[in-house]
């Protein structure tokens, strides 16, 4: 997701939108709009690993939230528990109102809707249930070494050789 904007941002850079202005500056896609963005994007990835269409509705939900205005209330995808990441939802249900941080305008959610179409394609999200997704290589290496020898073992480099040999 965030190189994805991150090269939107660079193949469109000085074009002027539909609502007349360019893709950067205040207000628009910025690199912490992005990162608010990925890390959003990641979370409804991550919370939702049982069913691809909770994911994908996940996604689409963030695709709204970030569009919505005082005008345009558009959090009906947003989750209803309390602890949402939601701040409307979750100032909803306390009567306390919300400022929209990180609303962007209808002109950038135009550019960007290809992306979420795309990076919301069930052919793609299934590769991410169960927490199928890639594991780090060096984290599964680790595990191996020290279940052979704990840290708590001092060894010298050859016994830790010999146990590399062993596999």
């Amino acid at each position: 997701m965030g190189s994805r904007l991150r090269r939107l941002k660079t193949c469109i850079k000085g074009k002027k939108l539909s609502d007349g202005r360019t893709l950067d500056g205040k207000n628009r896609l910025t690199d912490s709009t992005i990162d608010i963005i990925l890390n959003y994007y990641g979370l409804a990835i991550r919370q939702n690993t049982d069913i691809v269409e909770k994911m994908r509705r996940a996604v689409w939900a963030l695709f709204c939230h970030i569009s919505s205005t005082d005008d345009k209330l558009l959090h009906a995808l947003c989750p209803e528990r309390e602890e949402s990441w939601c701040k409307y939802k979750t100032r909803k249900t306390t009567e306390e109102t919300y400022e929209y941080p990180h609303s962007l305008p209808f002109a950038i959610m135009e550019e960007v809707q290809p992306i979420f179409r795309d990076l919301s394609d069930i052919n793609l999200l299934k590769k991410c249930l169960h927490d199928r997704t890639r594991k780090k290589s060096n984290e599964w290496v680790n595990s191996v070494i020290w279940r052979r020898l704990p840290k708590t073992l001092f060894v010298q480099i050859k016994t830790l050789q010999l146990v590399f040999m062993m596999q």
